[in-house]
């Protein structure tokens, strides 16, 4: 099995070779067709059924046929991106292979109407200073989806009011506060030098280009550490990066994705500072996937600046939490600078109050419940995505209740002025441990 992997992966880089010298023919002709032949001869029947479906192409490169070619393109990128694992290509049905890049091909035919349509609606008044967000979500550093994403941005290079990005469950909400900010400000807090290079275990793209590209979908400047100036309003978000590698947040025992000393220290000294300033600071925890960091949360709760941050996040992927906690302090900052908002107390409790209540479901969903519970009843059931029977379902929400009450409670601690009763309703929408529905009223 090694031996045939291997001489399959060196038939595929052959393939990938020449396919680069097919693109670089075709695309030397801009007005005339040019005709562009691979073949690759091979004993193994699979592959040369695989390769001989899309290698051979006779390509027009013009306008009027632009939607083939980029079709054609992705067919073959497909069989060049799998040949990174072969010996699983072997187990595909040929008819099962076909039909997934049937579903793909339809997927980028809609894409592409898509884009004309917006590109015409974009170069008329009509447009009205609307944006169009193209999002991947859940993607390697490899992938069909990335090889799409390229060809899709080529077409969006000259549309400045479109773009292709990472990450999909957080977008509605940095459209919103880009609709109802219009502009923002941020000022981004790395933990430690080339942080930024940091890739996520379900981003195509390190943290440097996912924070851009959410930045352009949120419509927002983000600042260098410092650059706000000492008695700026502009919120100060503090990025919880993994130190070597994201790692999933239910298998942190050794810690490995946390600050390591004394850059932990560091950090935890910056964000002190800036509360002490009275600056908003919003912690996107970013070390793990699906969870947040148990180092991080508790110093949190055990220092007390749980009360004092005006923002956590750690949901799901890096893209999400990401997201989230962007458009969460844009919105935020925007109330906050409304005249309305400063001429009325009653508005100022009002937004200190919602405030806390979405605080509170972060911690509770994002790092209590993907951290810590979820886990546990995982492996009670058989996995996270187990569809759960009615009775099973009803017995799993009212012990996730259990135990989210008992953090609840211990969280409100850190507000005893305030003298916090809040009540708690959990439910999991969708039938399965995955995911859960948690509104917390205060």
């Amino acid at each position: 099995e090694v031996e045939g992997a291997l001489r399959l992966t060196k038939l595929s880089q052959q393939f990938a070779q020449e396919l680069e010298q097919c693109y670089a023919a075709a695309e030397q002709t801009e007005e005339s067709a040019a005709t562009c032949t691979t073949a690759v001869h091979s004993e193994d029947a699979l592959v040369v059924a695989a390769v001989s479906q899309v290698a051979a192409a006779e390509v027009a490169h013009t306008e009027k046929n632009y939607r083939e070619l980029n079709i054609r393109r992705r067919a073959a990128e497909a069989q060049v991106l799998s040949a990174r694992n072969w010996s699983s290509l072997y187990e595909l049905a040929p008819a099962f292979w076909q039909q997934y890049l049937g579903f793909r091909r339809r997927k980028d035919e809609i894409n592409e109407l898509l884009l004309e349509a917006w590109t015409k609606r974009a170069q008329t008044e009509a447009c009205g200073g609307g944006f169009l967000a193209l999002c991947l979500d859940d993607s390697k550093t490899s992938g069909l989806n990335l090889w799409e994403a390229k060809f899709l941005q080529e077409r969006l290079n000259s549309c400045s009011s479109a773009s292709v990005g990472v990450g999909t469950d957080e977008t509605a909400t940095l459209l919103l506060a880009r609709a109802v900010c219009g502009h923002s400000s941020l000022e981004i807090v790395w933990p430690y030098a080339g942080a930024e290079e940091q890739v996520g275990r379900y981003e195509g793209k390190n943290l440097a280009q996912v924070l851009a590209s959410q930045a352009q979908w949120l419509n927002a400047v983000l600042l260098p550490e410092g650059q706000s100036g000492p008695g700026s309003a502009v919120p100060q978000i503090f990025i919880y990066a993994p130190w070597q590698s994201q790692l999933e947040a239910c298998s942190q025992a050794d810690a490995k994705a946390d600050l390591p000393e004394p850059l932990w220290s560091a950090w935890q000294q910056k964000v002190a500072a800036s509360l002490e300033a009275g600056k908003q600071v919003y912690i996107a925890d970013l070390a793990y996937a699906n969870g947040g960091s148990r180092q991080l949360v508790s110093w949190l709760i055990e220092s007390g600046a749980v009360a004092k941050i005006a923002g956590y996040s750690a949901w799901n992927t890096l893209g999400n939490a990401l997201g989230t906690i962007l458009a969460w302090a844009a919105l935020a900052s925007w109330r906050r600078a409304c005249p309305k908002f400063k001429a009325s107390p009653a508005e100022q409790a009002r937004l200190e109050k919602e405030q806390r209540r979405f605080l509170l479901e972060r911690l509770l969903d994002d790092y209590f419940y993907q951290t810590l519970i979820r886990p546990q009843l995982s492996a009670k059931v058989g996995g996270a995505f187990v569809l759960l029977g009615k009775e099973q379902q009803l017995a799993l929400e009212s012990e996730i209740l259990t135990q989210e009450k008992s953090y609840l409670a211990q969280l409100v601690q850190a507000w005893p002025e305030k003298k916090l009763s809040p009540s708690l309703k959990v439910e999991l929408p969708w039938r399965r441990l995955f995911e859960v529905g948690l509104e917390v009223e205060l």
